[in-house]
């Protein structure tokens, strides 16, 4: 018998090795329980410092798990506080991760919709042309729908006159801030950046620069060079007006490859299905389609968004490899 064991397993009916393995599993379980990671989780204290001492700790280099609190704190409290102190701090490594930080609780996954993180990226780059500003502007531009950005136009175009750095110019062109026309081209009679860099002409375009807007419209629609063709969609769509989306969809079917490497080749429809998806979050489209269902979703949704009747045959979906599928080559890489 095992000494303090119940009385029923130590008078068991059971054979003996029965008996001892009984006992035996039940304490195996105890103890493999008393000892799992999920066990030490639940014991281990979480954070009781404030939110805002966190985030001193945080700026210092030192992690501290947000997530870990109890009870959880408010997604909303946490980008708001994060956004404020972006405003203040100047290091650009401690924005960097601050930025980071936001991203990870951004509660809607890939999109930026709601005006207190939108605030908080904002604040990231107000008055600082660095690293942490062009990575902040990356997320805008790239994840921002213009509706969610028309709540702070103002702070938008505040800087355009005294920071006119390029990446500024595309969330000009991705916002479309009222009165962005008049004050671009003000600023480009006495700054020639504007109109000698390609953002600040995407800029010009996006907020109803005809010539601008018909000049990349028409470099696009002539273009026969794959890499080419596939610069000119991304600028495109970041000019995102209809006359640029429109211009994009008809070319969905385009048979143009460009090589990604040595090995891989791409086909130009990839990218000007991504330069149009930004533009249509509520559509439910593939960031990138990723199989012939999802290319589909793209033809159907174009089609019926643009009125759009192709007069080309639609490619192959594989694109992968060889150039066995007809689609145009790109030019050959030097050996």
């Amino acid at each position: 018998m095992i000494p303090g064991l119940p009385w029923r397993l130590r008078t068991s009916k059971f054979p003996r090795p029965l008996r001892l393995a009984t006992p035996l599993g039940v304490w195996a379980l105890v103890v493999a329980f008393l000892f799992t990671p999920m066990a030490c989780a639940s014991k281990r204290k979480a954070p009781s410092m404030s939110l805002e001492r966190a985030l001193d700790t945080i700026c210092t280099g030192i992690a501290v798990s947000l997530d870990a609190y109890q009870p959880p704190l408010d997604t909303m409290d946490v980008i708001e506080a994060i956004g404020n102190r972006l405003a203040s701090d100047s290091s650009e490594a401690t924005r960097t991760t601050l930025l980071r930080m936001v991203n990870h609780y951004n509660p809607e996954g890939r999109w930026i919709r709601h005006p207190k993180t939108i605030a908080a990226f904002l604040q990231a780059v107000s008055g600082r042309p660095d690293d942490a500003s062009k990575e902040a502007l990356e997320y805008l531009v790239g994840r921002a729908t213009p509706q969610s950005l028309s709540k702070f136009h103002a702070e938008i175009l505040g800087e355009l006159s005294t920071n006119p750095f390029r990446e500024r110019f595309l969330l000009v062109a991705r916002a479309k801030p009222r009165g962005a026309l008049k004050k671009l081209r003000a600023l480009a009679a006495t700054d020639p950046a504007v109109t000698g860099s390609t953002e600040g002409r995407i800029a010009l375009a996006a907020n109803g620069d005809r010539d601008w807007e018909k000049e990349f419209t028409q470099a696009f629609s002539e273009a026969t060079d794959p890499q080419e063709k596939q610069r000119l969609a991304e600028v495109l769509g970041w000019i995102g007006t209809r006359t640029t989306l429109r211009v994009l969809a008809e070319e969905l079917r385009t048979p143009l490859v460009y090589r990604l490497g040595r090995v891989f080749q791409v086909p130009v429809w990839i990218d000007i299905a991504k330069a149009l998806e930004s533009h249509f979050p509520e559509a439910g489209l593939a960031i990138s389609p990723a199989s012939e269902e999802e290319y589909l979703a793209y033809e159907a949704f174009f089609q019926k968004e643009f009125a759009i009747h192709w007069q080309v045959e639609r490619p192959p979906f594989e694109f992968l490899g060889p150039l066995e599928h007809g689609f145009i080559p790109a030019e050959p890489m030097d050996p």
